[in-house]
């Protein structure tokens, strides 16, 4: 059977771009270097298209492990509305503590400025969004994106600064609250392995503690049957915090929502994160 149809172009292909080394870091014990990859989601006729706001997106795994990988085929979505998505490694507890993670972030952050003309990048508006370990880390970039104290390494002359932070039931609090026992592969000593043994630590990690009238737009996700992360104690008091200081922000709890729950991801909790997105 031969057909021959017309079809109207209405969006361009996307391209995903895996393995692109964004940093290097210290890496056995001071001996060596280790890349710091990058995965990227981007119009495939760069030259062609309009520039496009940015999605950094941070994986979660309770400090200790990451795929900057796993969570992209949940991003297309967003991708397919007319965001680049840009997912970083960063360094886990088994190597570093904070705040070496927030600074990976924050190199991510400056990379995709540096280069935003290769992804289609508009880098005024660019966008941290994570979950569980990945939401706090989000969190912390977004907070602290006037502390240049955490500006660690290449394309200084780039701030980390962002427009607006989106956290999926991230720690925010590391000084307060109880851990709460989990089963699977998370456990109840993230928060401490994260901040390690210093006290001062835990203050420095806990995005609560930045949050002033600068502090950019957060939008904070959570759900009520979270094992892991207490909704009181740290997202809740996160999004007062934020209302204390008069910033733009939401707290959208779901109900029956667990932790790392896929309801997270379905299109409908999708839309209100680019609705609030493209409010800023």
């Amino acid at each position: 059977m031969e057909k021959t149809i017309r079809v109207e172009k209405k969006r361009c292909a996307l391209s995903l771009a895996a393995d692109i080394t964004y940093a290097q870091v210290e890496h056995w014990y001071g001996a060596s270097r280790k890349d710091l990859k990058i995965s990227v989601i981007y119009p495939k006729h760069v030259t062609e298209a309009e520039p496009r706001p940015l999605i950094l997106w941070i994986c979660g795994g309770g400090f200790r492990t990451m795929d900057r990988n796993v969570w992209l085929p949940q991003m297309m979505y967003l991708a397919e509305k007319g965001y680049v998505i840009a997912s970083p490694d960063y360094r886990t507890t088994n190597e570093a503590r904070f705040p070496q993670p927030l600074e990976d972030i924050k190199a991510a952050i400056r990379y995709m400025k540096a280069h935003a003309d290769c992804f289609a990048v508009d880098a005024r508006r660019v966008f941290v969004m994570g979950e569980s370990a990945g939401g706090a880390l989000a969190a912390l970039a977004a907070v602290t994106g006037e502390c240049r104290e955490y500006e660690v390494g290449d394309y200084l002359a780039y701030t980390s600064r962002v427009q607006a932070g989106v956290d999926f039931y991230g720690v925010t609090d590391c000084e307060h609250g109880a851990p709460r026992k989990a089963t699977g592969s998370l456990d109840d000593g993230s928060r401490e392995r994260f901040v390690g043994p210093d006290p001062q630590n835990a203050a420095r990690a806990s995005a609560v503690n930045y949050v002033n009238e600068q502090t950019p737009p957060i939008l904070i996700l959570h759900g009520t049957n979270d094992a892991l992360v207490n909704l009181d104690e740290q997202s809740r008091k996160f999004y007062h915090k934020l209302q204390e200081n008069n910033v733009k922000s939401d707290l959208i709890i779901i109900e029956g929502g667990e932790h790392g729950d896929d309801i997270f991801y379905q299109n409908e909790v999708m839309d209100r994160i680019d609705e609030f997105l493209k409010s800023v």
